[in-house]
Protein backbone atom coordinates (compact mmCIF):
# COMPACT_ATOMS: atom_id res chain seq x y z
CA UNK A 1 0.00 0.00 0.00
CA UNK A 2 2.80 2.39 0.47
CA UNK A 3 3.93 1.90 -3.16
CA UNK A 4 0.65 2.79 -4.38
CA UNK A 5 1.12 6.16 -2.01
CA UNK A 6 4.30 7.18 -3.39
CA UNK A 7 3.21 6.80 -6.88
CA UNK A 8 0.33 8.69 -5.93
CA UNK A 9 2.50 11.42 -5.50
CA UNK A 10 4.87 11.43 -7.77
CA UNK A 11 1.64 11.63 -10.35
CA UNK A 12 0.22 14.33 -8.35
CA UNK A 13 3.39 16.36 -8.83
CA UNK A 14 3.96 15.45 -12.15
CA UNK A 15 0.75 16.39 -12.79
CA UNK A 16 1.28 20.13 -11.27
CA UNK A 17 4.57 20.59 -13.08
CA UNK A 18 2.45 19.89 -16.52
CA UNK A 19 -0.25 22.04 -15.41
CA UNK A 20 1.92 24.94 -14.65
CA UNK A 21 3.78 24.79 -18.14
CA UNK A 22 3.01 27.47 -20.63
CA UNK A 23 1.71 25.93 -22.69
CA UNK A 24 0.68 28.42 -25.71
CA UNK A 25 4.93 29.09 -25.61
CA UNK A 26 5.38 25.66 -26.15
CA UNK A 27 2.71 24.53 -29.23
CA UNK A 28 4.24 27.93 -30.87
CA UNK A 29 7.30 26.92 -30.46
CA UNK A 30 7.42 23.68 -31.79
CA UNK A 31 5.53 24.90 -35.04
CA UNK A 32 8.87 27.27 -35.40
CA UNK A 33 11.15 24.86 -34.46
CA UNK A 34 9.67 21.95 -37.34
CA UNK A 35 9.85 25.26 -39.69
CA UNK A 36 13.33 25.67 -38.77
CA UNK A 37 14.45 22.35 -39.49
CA UNK A 38 12.59 22.70 -42.79
CA UNK A 39 14.52 25.86 -43.89
CA UNK A 40 17.37 25.11 -46.86
CA UNK A 41 20.63 26.93 -45.02
CA UNK A 42 21.88 26.54 -48.49
CA UNK A 43 19.54 28.96 -50.13
CA UNK A 44 20.05 31.97 -51.35
CA UNK A 45 18.46 34.31 -48.76
CA UNK A 46 20.23 32.19 -46.25
CA UNK A 47 23.85 33.65 -46.83
CA UNK A 48 23.96 35.32 -43.81
CA UNK A 49 23.59 32.56 -41.28
CA UNK A 50 27.31 31.92 -40.23
CA UNK A 51 28.74 28.45 -41.95
CA UNK A 52 29.91 27.11 -38.31
CA UNK A 53 25.91 26.99 -37.19
CA UNK A 54 24.94 23.97 -37.87
CA UNK A 55 20.97 23.84 -38.75
CA UNK A 56 19.99 21.65 -35.89
CA UNK A 57 20.96 24.71 -33.47
CA UNK A 58 17.92 26.67 -34.73
CA UNK A 59 14.85 25.27 -32.70
CA UNK A 60 17.13 26.35 -29.68
CA UNK A 61 18.11 29.43 -30.85
CA UNK A 62 14.77 30.46 -31.89
CA UNK A 63 13.05 29.17 -28.71
CA UNK A 64 15.51 31.17 -26.52
CA UNK A 65 14.65 34.46 -28.24
CA UNK A 66 10.68 33.99 -28.33
CA UNK A 67 11.23 33.21 -24.50
CA UNK A 68 13.09 36.44 -24.15
CA UNK A 69 10.46 38.55 -26.20
CA UNK A 70 7.58 36.92 -24.39
CA UNK A 71 9.14 37.86 -20.79
CA UNK A 72 9.26 41.31 -21.95
CA UNK A 73 6.11 41.44 -23.75
CA UNK A 74 4.36 39.52 -21.35
CA UNK A 75 5.88 41.35 -18.40
CA UNK A 76 6.98 38.05 -16.63
CA UNK A 77 8.43 38.79 -13.05
CA UNK A 78 11.09 35.86 -11.98
CA UNK A 79 8.95 33.42 -10.58
CA UNK A 80 6.62 33.32 -14.03
CA UNK A 81 10.62 33.21 -16.27
CA UNK A 82 11.34 30.05 -14.39
CA UNK A 83 7.85 29.02 -15.67
CA UNK A 84 8.77 29.93 -18.80
CA UNK A 85 12.37 28.41 -18.81
CA UNK A 86 10.85 25.02 -18.00
CA UNK A 87 8.29 25.18 -20.75
CA UNK A 88 11.10 26.29 -22.98
CA UNK A 89 13.14 23.05 -21.42
CA UNK A 90 9.82 20.81 -22.01
CA UNK A 91 9.38 22.06 -25.59
CA UNK A 92 12.79 21.18 -26.59
CA UNK A 93 13.04 17.47 -25.00
CA UNK A 94 9.34 16.76 -26.46
CA UNK A 95 9.98 18.31 -29.76
CA UNK A 96 13.12 16.25 -29.73
CA UNK A 97 12.60 12.77 -28.85
CA UNK A 98 8.23 12.63 -30.06
CA UNK A 99 7.45 15.01 -32.95
CA UNK A 100 10.65 14.60 -35.11
CA UNK A 101 10.02 10.96 -34.82
CA UNK A 102 6.73 11.05 -35.39
CA UNK A 103 7.29 13.74 -38.13
CA UNK A 104 10.20 11.61 -39.97
CA UNK A 105 7.68 8.33 -39.96
CA UNK A 106 4.96 10.53 -41.49
CA UNK A 107 7.41 12.03 -44.21
CA UNK A 108 8.63 8.15 -44.81
CA UNK A 109 5.17 6.70 -44.96
CA UNK A 110 4.18 9.24 -47.48
CA UNK A 111 7.14 9.02 -49.44
CA UNK A 112 6.53 5.02 -49.34
CA UNK A 113 2.82 5.50 -50.40
CA UNK A 114 3.43 7.53 -53.66
CA UNK A 115 6.33 5.36 -54.69
CA UNK A 116 3.62 2.58 -54.51
CA UNK A 117 0.80 4.45 -55.79
CA UNK A 118 3.13 5.40 -58.88
CA UNK A 119 4.26 2.26 -59.80
CA UNK A 120 1.00 0.87 -61.67
CA UNK A 121 0.34 4.05 -63.30
CA UNK A 122 2.76 4.94 -66.58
Amino acid sequence: MEELNIFTRILNQFGSYINHLDWGYIFTFMIMAYASNKINPKSRKWKWVPKYMSVKWWPVIIGILYACALFFIRDHNFVEAEMLFKSFIFAVAFQHTILEKFFSLLENNSTHQNKGSSKGTK
